[in-house]
């Protein structure tokens, strides 16, 4: 449903300064995120990943209601608070397999993501174009209804596994105070400090470039190509099976071959592509470029996510999880706002930027990120190691 929001604006009569606005205020999202992360730790992943899923069908609701003017800010705001259980996910998805195989299950995770993403926009759009697009967002709340009943039935883990020393519980320093303290244990005196800092600043920087390009397609699909609903998701539907079709072979490669070659390789081969993005002039060459993009960029989102999770000590891979999601979140954000004032100043405007903006991430990667696979030994003790005290 993601393609739908700009153009459904758009044709409410919404500048692209407007619909950035919009977008941005979905930026409550690093917020519930950076909390989120630290309430699931402390009060039960369940039950916070639960609360997001409520809020998520909230947000639907309000825009199926067709509700006009201002009061459509309340859909990004409670999309962008349904974030708050992100972190559960990541630390949930982790959790779930050892280091030898992270990187592959969180390729297949993801894989199956994009695979239902293959055919859910398109349909999606088709909706829109025959019944309209409130219709589309009516039918994606049984969805998360049933999405909820499943998270019903996670197992819930410990709280505070590994164990916590008096001085650093909640009950002894305060709850924030007591939180505060473990992350600041789990990250600094984790497997990977440094690559749990260089992370952070890589989510920043891949949000803000996700937040430029994410507003900017569906807007030069339906501006500069004269795409309806159907063809602005089809856009969505091929990123999708690009993606599908890379991620679990680049999982399986960076958890034999070493997950920072792995990220470098990926990094590199999509900004490539991207460059060729300005010079694109028509509808066909648009979808095959998008198609080439996803395979080469997404070869290596199972590594991410597993080099994430690895850097720091398993007790606070939820808190950790939701920051460098807040994070990138409030990179999307600040992406979604100036896309939409690039916008205004040439179509081609958001790529070029994005094309600096992944440039930088590359560098970022190769001048400090460390291997958190099995081809070295971390400095401190491992993720399944124990998290110490």
């Amino acid at each position: 449903m993601g393609g739908l929001g700009q153009p459904y604006l758009r044709e409410l009569g919404m500048s692209t300064v407007f619909i950035g606005r919009h977008f941005v205020a979905a930026g409550v999202q690093a917020a519930a995120s950076f909390g989120g992360g630290f309430l699931a730790d402390a009060f039960g992943r369940r039950r916070i990943w639960l609360a997001g899923k409520g809020m998520h069908i909230a947000a639907f609701a309000v825009l199926a209601c067709g509700v006009t003017g201002p009061a459509l800010f309340a859909a990004p705001v409670l999309s962008g608070l349904s974030q708050i259980g992100v972190g559960v996910y990541s630390a949930t998805t982790a959790d779930a397999t050892d280091g030898s195989g992270r990187a592959t299950f969180f390729a297949i995770l993801r894989t199956v993501d994009s695979t239902v993403a293959v055919l859910a926009p398109l349909a999606g759009g088709l909706i829109a174009d025959c019944w309209g697009v409130r219709t589309a967002f009516v039918l994606a709340i049984p969805m998360l209804i049933g999405v909820a009943l499943i998270i019903r039935r996670l197992h819930e883990p410990p709280r505070c596994p590994g164990g916590l020393s008096a001085s650093r519980s909640p009950a002894a320093k305060g709850l924030a105070s007591g939180l505060a303290a473990r992350l600041v244990d789990g990250v600094v005196h984790g497997p990977y400090p440094r690559t749990a800092y260089v992370m952070t600043g890589f989510q920043l920087l891949n949000g803000l470039g996700n937040g430029l390009i994410g507003l900017a397609i569906p807007l030069i699909l339906k501006d500069v190509f004269g795409m309806g609903y159907t063809g602005i998701n089809a856009a969505q539907t091929t990123a999708a099976l690009g993606s599908a079709l890379t991620m679990v072979v680049g999982g399986r490669i960076a958890d034999r071959r070493g997950r920072r070659t792995m990220m470098l390789a990926s990094s590199l081969a999509g900004t490539a592509a991207f460059a060729f993005m300005p010079v694109v002039n028509a509808g066909w060459q648009f979808y095959v470029l998008l198609f080439a993009l996803c395979l080469l960029d997404n070869a290596a989102a199972g590594a991410f996510s597993a080099t994430t999770m690895e850097c720091v000590k398993p007790a606070v891979r939820a808190t950790f999880g939701g920051i460098t999601q807040g994070i990138w979140s409030g990179g999307y954000a600040l992406g979604n706002l100036a896309g939409g004032l690039l916008y205004t100043a040439g179509a081609d405007a958001p790529a070029i930027a994005v094309i600096a903006v992944n440039a930088l991430t590359t560098a970022l990667l190769w001048a400090f990120v460390e291997e958190t696979g099995r081809t070295r030994r971390p400095r401190g003790p491992t993720a399944e190691e124990g998290t110490g005290g």
